[in-house]
C-alpha cells in the first residue's frame, strides 16, 4: 500500500478531534464548577441591585470583583488547554507514524 498524504492528514485530523473531544468536557465541567462556586455571590448582588441596596455603579464594581475570583480559578483552564493541545498533537503525530511506517 502506498502512502497517501491526503488520507494521512484526514486520519491525523480525526485523531486530534477524538483527543480534544475527550478533554473538552473536563474543561467545561471545570468552568461550570468555578461559576457555581460564585453562584451565591452573584445571586446576592442581583438581589441587592433589585432591592435598591446597591446602585448600578456599586453593582458593576462588585460584579467585577467576583469575576476576578472566577478568572483566577479559570487560569487553570489555560494549563488544561495547553495539555489538551499537546495531547492532540501527539495523537496526530502517532497516526502519521503508524501510517508512514511499512507494515
Amino acid at each position: 500500500m502506498s502512502f497517501n498524504i491526503n488520507v494521512a492528514l484526514g486520519e491525523m485530523a480525526d485523531a486530534m478531534q477524538l483527543s480534544v473531544a475527550c478533554d473538552a468536557g473536563d474543561i467545561q465541567q471545570f468552568a461550570l464548577k468555578a461559576l457555581n462556586r460564585q453562584k451565591a455571590a452573584f445571586e446576592e448582588l442581583a438581589i441587592a441591585l433589585a432591592d435598591g441596596d446597591l446602585d448600578q455603579d456599586e453593582f458593576q464594581d462588585e460584579i467585577a470583583r467576583e469575576m476576578l475570583v472566577v478568572e483566577t480559578e479559570l487560569l487553570a483552564v489555560t494549563a488544561m488547554g495547553k495539555a489538551m493541545v499537546q495531547k492532540a498533537i501527539n495523537a496526530a503525530i502517532n497516526t502519521l507514524v503508524q501510517l508512514a511506517l511499512p507494515v
